[in-house]
């Protein structure tokens, strides 16, 4: 009997006392695997982070916006190559605050359960967002 087997990866930063960086956590490690998978002929269902994208997006240095553009371009690199991107979310990213250094300090942990949050914060605006 043929069996299968689904992939998946969690693309997000490292989670600890401090991230890694977007380019060692993500950029990088996710550039061997699909290495892999193409020499393989598999393909894979990457569960992306929507919240870090979002709050990496809202700081305005050359670094956030270098680092967001090599997010997105790898997004795109993993669409073309035929893998499944789906919605994966860590509220913890409402509290993080970023170190100015390309990692981000997760010492808040309010929000680190979606139950946190009341619908009081979720807005039209917030599902406009969500859908763009």
């Amino acid at each position: 009997m043929k069996k299968t087997i689904i992939l998946t990866y969690d693309y997000e930063l490292f989670f600890g006392d401090h991230s890694g960086t977007v380019s060692k956590t993500l950029i990088e490690p996710t550039n061997l695997l699909l290495e892999q998978f193409e020499k393989s002929n598999l393909k894979a269902t990457f569960f992306v982070d929507y919240l870090m994208i979002k709050y990496l997006g809202l700081n305005t240095d050359e670094r956030s916006r270098s680092d967001l553009h090599l997010i997105q371009e790898q997004l795109k690199d993993i669409i073309r190559r035929g893998h499944r991107i789906e919605l994966h979310i860590h509220p913890h990213w409402v509290d993080a605050k970023y170190n100015g250094d390309g990692t981000w300090n997760y010492c808040n942990f309010s929000h680190y359960s979606l139950n946190s949050f009341t619908c009081l914060l979720y807005t039209s605006d917030a599902a406009d967002d969500l859908t763009r």
